[in-house]
């Protein structure tokens, strides 16, 4: 039994953590269905178990953490999320379940748009205010953010008070705009239009939420009793005679049979749609019955999602190219007839390695299959080998690394294959892009654009090479975009990144198989950056969440005798490589003992408490 409650915490603690990344921080480290698949576990294991059942547990909570840059609003009708279905059967399940209480029902069905929920009160016809889902309980107040967008009504045409619910989204062509404009800026992209979207709303600039151009569709009447509305249905009209967006897919049907049909079609229509849906809700539409079925802690026992599989579209494969990255390691990618897929052109798409490429039998010319993994990254899926030209050949590996020629070997039986020049031009490039990334040294202005055309102009080819940038200050402000004013910031950057902490530097090194996590395990273990270097495969072993892979690979990395040289001249330019905070942690009352942030917090953001802990020696 002990392995049961093991399993179930392991799940509650991954779940709570990808909660976060895609509520809070609008950037999800996995896919939904990667999501939905531990989080449909968990349920399971808790209806066999359900005395391991917590209060606090994520199937009984809605939303995510409220950040403190926004005021805190309570809200008057809580927003509950949606149960989803994920097949045929789910949907009969729930149909059934209305059926055995209610003989006379109908419903209604309508596209699920993949944005950010949001309440809106209106008083005497005037736009108060604007409230994200937050917790379900209490949200963030936005309000000035929404007036921003041009289809929100702030003035209705009946002078009534209103709590509407809706979704706030960004169109698939303004996101495109929108990553056309960071691209040009040497900003990083937007992985997504939900994530633009969410991430927009919660600027703390309107100025910038104006520029981005948000829409909104409308799909509840919280306060429907105060207006006497009868039905779901009729509400969505009265929304529509008040000016508001309700989408125009949404239906009313009165039978399974006919929901069935009608989920074909709204998926059908998937790829025509200039915004993202990711399945289709269904409701029943009879206030008076939605009150009698009621809600469970977390959902509404009247509603339920359909999630889509994600979307699947036919293009050719022309060519597969090879890019090399900050290890070494080379990523075979298919160079396709721009096809357009879950919003956005897809002209690349990933092959991850050619052990896939062998199992999946794709060839050049091929006619293939693609679609975005976690609706975010274009990936193959399969060769559709009844197109394929009689005289197609295999794929071979390549024997040499497209940027430098070297030699490629696979490392310890591994299916990848490297490029081990520490001099590879794109392996430097890439290895300054991570160095300077926001997890590891955060240096602001070197982005990818400019770390490449810096590269390029010759003004650094190491990562230690940045901290001497302030020596080229004539070239910088000559270029293009740049000036005076941007290189005093970049410099002012780069110093304030030389105070980073030890485990920062370690990560930014990027050491194969190590993360920001193993990084700070392992200067909470050795207080030195030589320390670390002088420690052997037994012993790296031996720490908890340092397996064999990351202690080899430590052990590899610093055998390279350029790699010593690197970390030396570091320490040199200013760099911290001892870790100040061994003796703090040593001494306090949290030292090596295990601490779950879980609730919401008060007095302290989320990372900023991780923070304190961690540097009192305490394992999160």
């Amino acid at each position: 039994m002990n392995d049961i409650v093991k399993k179930i915490n392991e799940l509650e603690t991954r779940l709570k953590k990808y909660a976060y990344e895609y509520y809070t921080l609008d950037n999800p480290s996995i896919s939904d269905y990667e999501y939905d698949q531990q989080y449909q576990e968990l349920k399971q294991l808790l209806a066999t178990y359900p005395e391991y059942l917590q209060n606090d547990s994520i199937t009984r909570t809605i939303g995510y953490e409220i950040l403190d840059k926004f005021n805190k609003v309570n809200h008057v009708y809580p927003m509950y999320s949606l149960d989803n279905a994920f097949n045929i059967d789910d949907l009969l399940n729930f149909d059934h379940r209305i059926k055995k209480e209610f003989s006379n029902y109908a419903y209604v069905l309508e596209p699920k748009i993949d944005g950010l929920a949001i309440s809106l009160t209106y008083e005497d016809g005037y736009l108060v205010q604007g409230v994200t889902r937050g917790d379900g309980q209490i949200g963030e107040d936005v309000t000035n953010n929404i007036k921003t967008i041009q289809t929100i009504p702030i003035v209705l045409n009946k002078k009534i008070n209103l709590t509407i619910r809706g979704e706030v989204y960004l169109k698939r062509s303004n996101f495109n705009l929108l990553n056309e404009k960071q691209h040009a800026l040497g900003l990083p992209l937007f992985a997504n239009a939900r994530n633009a979207a969410a991430g927009t709303l919660r600027q703390l600039d309107s100025s910038v939420v104006a520029q981005r151009k948000l829409d909104a569709y409308f799909y509840t009447v919280a306060n429907y009793q105060e207006l006497e509305l009868q039905s779901h249905y009729e509400s969505l009209q009265f929304l529509k005679e008040l000016g508001f967006c309700v989408n125009e897919q949404i239906v009313q049907l009165d039978t399974i049979d006919n929901v069935l049909d009608e989920i074909q079609k709204i998926e059908n229509k998937r790829s025509s749609n200039d915004y993202d849906i990711d399945g289709a809700v269904l409701k029943v539409n009879d206030f008076k019955t939605q009150e009698l079925l009621g809600f469970t802690a977390k959902f509404p026992k009247f509603a339920i999602a359909y999630k889509f599989a994600a979307e699947e579209v036919e293009t050719q494969l022309e060519d597969i190219i090879y890019t090399v990255g900050r290890t070494g390691q080379i990523t075979p990618n298919a160079v396709l007839t721009p096809v357009v897929v879950a919003g956005s052109t897809v002209s690349r798409a990933t092959l991850h390695n050619y052990d896939y490429i062998q199992q999946k039998d794709i060839r050049v010319g091929d006619f293939v299959v693609i679609r975005k993994a976690g609706d975010i990254i274009p990936e193959v899926v399969r060769a559709l080998s009844n197109k394929r030209k009689p005289d197609s050949q295999k794929v071979m590996m390549i024997k040499q690394c497209p940027i430098c020629y070297h030699p490629l070997q696979q490392i310890n039986n591994s299916v990848d294959y490297y490029c081990l020049n520490p001099n590879c031009p794109a392996k430097q490039i890439e290895a300054i892009i991570h160095f300077a990334s926001r997890k590891a040294m955060n240096i602001v202005g070197l982005g990818e654009r400019i770390v490449e055309q810096f590269y390029n102009d010759g003004l650094f080819k190491s990562i230690a090479d940045i901290y001497r940038l302030q020596d080229k200050e004539a070239m910088i402000v000559e270029k293009e975009g740049f000036g005076q004013k941007s290189f005093t910031n970049l410099i002012t950057s780069i110093n304030a990144s030389k105070e980073a902490s030890l485990d920062r530097v370690l990560f930014g090194l990027g050491i194969r198989h190590l993360g920001e996590k193993g990084a700070k395990i392992l200067t909470k273990h050795y207080s030195t950056m030589y320390d670390i270097i002088q420690a052997q495969y037994d012993d790296l072993v031996l720490i908890d969440e340092i397996g064999p892979k990351i202690a080899q690979s430590l052990v590899d990395y610093f055998k390279i005798a350029e790699n010593i040289e690197l970390i030396n001249t570091l320490s040199t330019l200013g760099l911290k490589m001892e870790n100040k905070q061994t003796a703090n942690q040593s001494n306090s009352e949290f030292s090596n003992k295990v601490v779950v942030i879980t609730g919401t917090l008060e007095n302290y953001k989320r990372d900023e408490l991780i923070n304190i802990l961690e540097s009192k020696g305490a394992k999160l």
